[in-house]
């Protein structure tokens, strides 16, 4: 894919386990071409800002979470569900991210992480989150994540402009509705 609205440049503040948390099982979509992909789709949708994205199998919501904070300015809400509680707790958690209480929280967190430890990987994930909460949209989105099931429930509760997924794939995730 030929890259036309992002640059190559650093995205580690992005990558889960820093900031944005997750765990075994949950993926993270690549941070530049997720940026991309939601460009190419409002240029070819002629969408105009602000728009509500949708994830339907959003596991921890980092790609949702990720799009928040590169272009909180064009995103009206985040809607997040996956099949799995455990899940939407880490999606809910990680879209409070989004906000300035969310943000200052995580801070929080990992400042008590280094006064316990001492580890340089804290020191870096905080300046991630300071350097995160510096690119918070004026405008707070909405944001909402539930349990659904993709494959069997009607899950839209608003007015979505964009779905946008990725979707469970090989044995590093569960795509099942019998969870």
């Amino acid at each position: 894919m030929r890259y036309k609205y992002t640059k190559s440049m650093n995205y580690q503040d992005y990558a889960a386990g820093r900031v944005i948390i997750s765990r075994k099982g949950m993926t993270s979509f690549p941070v530049r071409l997720a940026s991309e992909i939601f460009q190419q789709c409002l240029e070819y949708r002629g969408l105009q800002s602000p728009v509500c994205i949708y994830d339907p199998c959003g596991g921890s919501a980092h790609l949702l979470t990720t799009l928040g904070f590169l272009h909180g300015e064009r995103i009206q809400s985040l809607l997040c569900s996956d099949i799995r509680s455990d899940a939407v707790k880490m999606a809910n958690y990680n879209l409070d991210l989004l906000s300035s209480i969310g943000i200052k929280n995580r801070a929080s967190t990992l400042r008590k992480l280094i006064k316990l430890y001492d580890k340089p990987s804290h020191y870096d994930a905080l300046n991630s989150a300071i350097s995160l909460s510096n690119s918070l949209s004026l405008d707070a989105i909405k944001t909402q994540a539930f349990v659904a099931d993709a494959l069997t429930q009607s899950i839209a509760r608003s007015p979505v402009d964009l779905l946008i997924t990725d979707v469970p794939y090989n044995n590093l995730v569960i795509w099942d509705s019998n969870v």
